[in-house]
């Protein structure tokens, strides 16, 4: 297979351990994406856990017996240990790093509750109809309630997505945590979303009721025949994300090679031509204008990894597309890491401080950005990003026009590992 014309083939070598790296980044006003990168390490950091547990718990399944009882040991300890990790760690990412964020670009200062998470909420905190809920306020301007109200969806999509290229750039192997992480993100409010009643007809703070209401009002649209038809576009538009080939392959690694077989590692597959793997990914994303489906073909190059992506909003509420590509990994040295993202678009304007402003102009707008991951020594490493956006809204990015970015440090647990080539098996 070195003719670049070779015939495309499935990945699907053995999974290695991949370079473990952990960081912590800050930035004025804790965007979303600070919030995905240091959740996704912490959440990391305290699952080394099950390293220790690994090697505790370890015995021979080759019996029905054995088997049978490592089966339900993995899933009982999915449940009740790793799945309320996961939720915690999701609802900090939604309510502090999603709805949190988008209010601290307004200038606000949230406030937020937090439950015990799932499964212990059903039992401890029965009453509480969420496991965490974030205290904002609502300034009447359509186009500053909105990227709040929708943002903490919006951060489950993003900090899903990264951690999924992120994983790709460093070999592609998936932790069962990960892949946890991956599948509960992305049916964030699938309950709701799924009930038979209208979406925007309930008053009990939803973030989907919410983000109706508040998406009518900004399109001028009044009645129960048009909030029928919005909600029924959401509805079609946010399974259209069950299309996503990571997410049924997170599903198949989580309940067959981890539960079944106990391999706590799993490699995503992807089609590969020559020295170049390809992996289509499928994200819904709610925005200010309706919902907003995203298409990427991730592109692992031996020397680095490329997200492509293009959007559309499909609600026929308005017309919004887009498209962009962020670089990973790309490393010119050993010592020094580098990556960047440009995304244009054409959407309505964004009037932050204009109220029943309704047919808005439409607007081009540019976003780019710059990162850089410096390692002084083997093990640690400085990391910093900066970029720079016109008014108008991209996922995780701020809104109004101006300077974005953040600068922290990171560690690494094992040293830096190649990421071309067949990998080791381990599991």
């Amino acid at each position: 297979m070195s003719s670049a014309l070779a015939v495309l083939t499935l990945a699907l070598a053995a999974t290695p351990t991949p370079e473990r790296t952990f960081e912590l980044v800050l930035s004025p006003q804790f965007s979303v994406e600070v919030g995905a990168r240091d959740v996704l390490s912490f959440q990391r950091l305290l699952f080394l856990y099950d390293d220790v547990w690994n090697t505790a718990f370890a015995f021979d399944e080759s019996t029905p017996g054995t088997k049978t009882l490592g089966v339900f040991g993995r899933l009982a300890k999915l449940v009740l240990v790793d799945g309320a990790l996961t939720s915690f760690f999701l609802t900090i990412q939604h309510e502090v790093f999603g709805h949190g964020a988008r209010a601290r670009e307004e200038g606000q200062a949230p406030r937020f509750s937090l439950s015990v998470p799932l499964p212990y909420m059903l039992v401890l905190d029965p009453m509480t109809q969420f496991s965490g809920l974030a205290f904002v306020d609502r300034t009447g301007f359509a186009d500053r309630d909105l990227p709040i109200t929708l943002g903490g969806m919006e951060s489950e999509t993003f900090m899903t997505h990264l951690l999924a290229v992120r994983a790709l750039s460093r070999g592609g192997s998936l932790h069962f945590s990960e892949q946890l992480t991956y599948l509960v993100g992305r049916a964030s409010y699938g309950r709701r979303l799924v009930e038979r009643d209208v979406l925007g007809s309930r008053t009990d703070g939803s973030d989907p009721d919410t983000y109706v209401q508040q998406l009518m009002n900004r399109f001028n649209l009044f009645g129960p025949e048009e909030q029928l038809s919005v909600s029924q576009r959401l509805r079609v538009a946010w399974a259209t994300q069950f299309l996503d080939p990571v997410w049924w392959l997170c599903a198949k690694q989580l309940f067959v090679d981890y539960l079944w077989r106990g391999e706590r590692w799993a490699r995503l597959p992807r089609v590969q031509i020559d020295q170049v793997g390809l992996l289509p990914a499928l994200r819904f994303n709610f925005t200010p204008f309706g919902a907003e489906h995203i298409l990427s073909v991730i592109v692992m190059h031996p020397r680095f990894t490329l997200d492509v992506s293009a959007r559309a909003v499909s609600s026929g509420l308005a017309t919004s597309l887009g498209g962009g590509a962020r670089l990973f990994g790309f490393k010119p040295v050993s010592w020094l890491e580098l990556g960047g993202s440009l995304d244009v678009w054409l959407q309505p304007e964004l009037l932050h401080d204009v109220r029943n402003a309704y047919d808005g102009r439409q607007r081009p707008g540019v976003s780019g950005m710059v990162e850089a991951h410096w390692r002084p020594l083997p093990r640690v490493g400085l990391v910093a990003q900066l970029g720079y956006k016109t008014n108008g809204y991209v996922i995780a990015q701020p809104t109004r026009a101006g300077f974005f970015g953040f600068a922290g440090v990171s560690f690494t647990l094992d040293p830096p590992v190649a990421t071309s080539g067949p990998p080791a098996a381990n599991h």
